[in-house]
């Protein structure tokens, strides 16, 4: 099992040539709600072998003005079944990644490990990274997979719901992910009320990747003393 969460291109290229050790490989782009574009995009070229993930019909379910709030976590059997579709299976080694500083991919790699498959890794710098290192790209679908056996164990890791987020900002640290200007209420173009929970901490997602898309070192990185 690999434990890292994160796999370079050169590696991930290396474990593709041995079809003994080639993992699952996941394309996780998403061009925004109801969008066709990521999926013509996956065809017009990806990773060899990749299979294309659906956004808003596996990693979530269906978007609600209500209590679910936007991008509510999908019911195991909803993510199940997409798992299934795209042939992983419950001892699959499962590589994800998109073409947008992983955001998209890293709730694929969250959900996995939420649902009990922990042998899941990112691929770092995405799409952009295989390319500068000159891999092969294939084009238009990827048809015949073999429906995998994957099973969405009881969910492990914690979700909250609004009340329970507050509790944490009053007493713990819960952070906020969106980009600064957005926490701070600025700009906002996608929440009715801009802002953010009180007494929750910035800690902007995209600025944990570099230009290039590619994770930064640990000591680059925001720190728990640097939230604010």
């Amino acid at each position: 099992m690999n434990t890292r969460p994160l796999i370079t291109a050169t590696e991930l290229a290396s474990r593709l040539a041995d079809p003994q050790s080639a993992p699952v490989v996941l394309d996780i782009r998403w061009a925004g709600p109801g969008s066709t574009n990521d999926r013509e995009a996956f065809q017009r070229g990806h990773i060899p072998g990749a299979r294309y993930i659906d956004v808003d019909k596996v990693l979530t379910e269906p978007d609600t003005e209500g209590a679910g709030g936007r991008h509510p976590l999908p019911a195991p059997e909803r993510f199940e079944s997409g798992m299934r579709a795209a042939g992983v299976t419950s001892d699959s080694q499962v590589v994800v990644y998109d073409d947008w500083k992983s955001i998209a991919a890293a709730r694929a790699w969250w959900l996995l490990r939420h649902f009990g498959h922990e042998d899941v890794q990112v691929l770092d710098g995405g799409l952009g990274a295989w390319r500068d290192a000159g891999h092969s790209m294939e084009t238009g679908h990827n048809e015949g997979v073999e429906v995998g056996q994957f099973e969405a164990g009881r969910p492990r890791l914690t979700s909250l719901d609004a009340e329970a987020a507050a509790r944490v900002a009053a007493s713990g640290a819960l952070v906020d992910g969106r980009p600064a200007g957005r926490f701070r209420g600025e700009g906002e173009k996608v929440d009715a009320v801009a802002g953010h929970i009180p007494g929750a901490r910035s800690m902007p997602a995209l600025e944990l990747v570099a230009k290039d898309g590619r994770f930064l070192p640990a000591a680059a990185r925001w720190l728990p003393e640097r939230l604010h």
